[in-house]
């Protein structure tokens, strides 16, 4: 009798299915990958679907999926049952009750020190799985997630109320950035989700967080309005500036601005390098650097900087537009 493979080199087989064309035996590998008793095999079996793009083993992997959340102690780590639901939201596969026991899933496990979910991600996963696949009370699910005791959670439930673009969204994260109290990196998906789902709205609501004496506020709420190409908004960042003289701040708006990606604004902010004092023509051109590709716009920098004659923002814009 053959003697079985080990799991190292099964999950070297299923890797090499990778380099592959998406075949019929491939595709039987890939079932019989996800059929294996080790979850380490079984993740490489959904990342090696998810590349070929075999969806015909959506049922092979919810079967896979049952199997293990069923039982957590054999996924150690999340591993399977993460990399699965992976591959099912890239599916857009509308395994609803996939994603809401992803998403409710949490697994301690040992570590130094103490203990870690080690269920975060697959929380997060199943989180844009409900929301890509237009799931009816996916805001009643991701109103939980905004309050869950990891941060990355959080940041994906704004994330994803935001790419919902659902309106009932508004109200959830307007509570949740009053309510204060929370991770930078939560404060700005918050806002920038506010944006994406409505800008004309929100755009009034965060005006006044631009004079919040709590910096991290402040600055998500001036890179969020740099989201929009609205012209109102622009309206609100060039103002800021004008009347705000600490240079850190204003160098935050000058970025903001840059990525409005409009003319108004990009002209304003190319008109500081011309006019500016040296720190804050060093400033502008860093905000202008994602514009590097773009030979118009680089030329009217270039032009602004020639104009100065100062080695400081000579060296900068060499550096940042090289």
């Amino acid at each position: 009798m053959a003697k079985r493979l080990s799991i190292d080199d099964r999950v070297d087989a299923l890797a090499k299915l990778r380099r592959g064309p998406s075949s019929p035996e491939a595709v039987q590998a890939t079932s019989a990958g996800l059929a294996d008793k080790s979850n380490l095999v079984v993740a490489k079996a959904a990342v090696v679907a998810r590349e070929l793009m075999t969806t015909s083993l959506v049922p092979d992997l919810v079967t896979a999926f049952d199997r293990f959340i069923d039982d957590p102690g054999l996924d150690k780590g999340c591993a399977a049952l993460t990399a699965i639901v992976e591959t099912l939201q890239t599916f857009a596969a509308s395994e609803s009750a996939v994603f809401l026991r992803g998403i409710h899933h949490v697994q301690m496990e040992g570590s130094y020190g103490g203990s870690v979910d080690a269920a975060v991600k697959l929380r997060c996963e199943s989180a844009f799985g409900l929301v890509r696949m237009g799931y009816r009370d996916v805001m009643w699910e991701l109103s939980a997630l905004l309050a869950d005791a990891d941060r990355e959670c959080r940041i994906a439930a704004a994330r994803g109320i935001g790419h919902s673009m659902a309106d009932a969204g508004l109200p959830l994260l307007k509570y949740k950035i009053l309510s204060g109290g929370m991770d930078n990196e939560v404060t700005a998906e918050c806002l920038a989700s506010l944006i994406q789902i409505n800008a004309e709205k929100s755009i009034p609501f965060l005006a006044p967080h631009l004079d919040s004496p709590d910096v991290a506020l402040r600055d998500a709420a001036a890179l969020a309005l740099g989201g929009t190409r609205r012209p109102e908004a622009f309206d609100l960042l060039r103002n800021s500036y004008e009347r705000r003289i600490d240079s850190e701040f204003r160098s935050v708006l000058l970025l903001a601005m840059a990525m409005q990606r409009t003319e108004p604004a990009i002209g304003f902010v190319v008109s500081v390098i011309a006019g500016g004092d040296s720190r804050t023509a060093v400033n502008a051109i860093k905000a202008l650097a994602l514009y590097r590709r773009e030979e118009a716009i680089r030329a009217r920098i270039a032009e602004a900087v020639k104009t100065r004659n100062d080695v400081m923002v000579d060296k900068t814009f060499e550096v940042e537009f090289r």
